[in-house]
């Protein structure tokens, strides 16, 4: 039991309403067809009219439709630029270099903090003499990565 519907003018002297009534009269005649075929037991799509692909190709003027091969050659002339060069120093700036920041300033607040709760650059100095080689060399690299997009 094949029905088709009347496929959608594409003619633009229709207003746009009356295109919207032809839409609403598709879709509702397309939910119709699905509710039949659940409702006799068919399968999927058994009341849908076969899709041509091959004619709506030509009426588009495109062939893609005989080989579905992706064509991995196509460079798009609206390539995004390269980011080399481009912006200032600030926008080299990340999560990264954030995170660097954040561990430098908590060492020195740590290695630098006295009894009181204050902060003393003589006990930093002594402290950071004082610092396991590990934290040494979390700190360097720290320091690199924050340094790294001036160079």
């Amino acid at each position: 039991m094949n029905r088709t519907a009347a496929p959608p003018s594409s003619s633009s002297s229709r207003s746009s309403s009356s295109s919207s009534i032809d839409n609403r009269a598709n879709i509702e005649a397309a939910y119709k067809w699905g509710f039949d075929d659940a409702k006799n037991d068919n399968e999927f799509g058994a009341s849908l009219p076969p899709y041509d692909y091959a004619s709506k190709a030509n009426e588009n003027g495109d062939n893609d439709f005989e080989d579905d091969e992706i064509n991995y050659d196509y460079i798009s002339s609206s390539s995004p630029p390269s980011s080399n060069g481009v912006g200032g120093i600030m926008s080299k700036f990340g999560i990264g270099q954030g995170m660097s920041i954040f561990y430098m300033y908590r060492t020195a607040m740590s290695l630098g903090s006295n009894g009181a709760g204050g902060f003393s650059p003589e006990v930093l100095m002594a402290n950071a003499k004082k610092l396991p080689v590990w934290q040494l060399g979390i700190f360097g690299f720290s320091l690199f990565n924050l340094l790294r997009p001036f160079f």
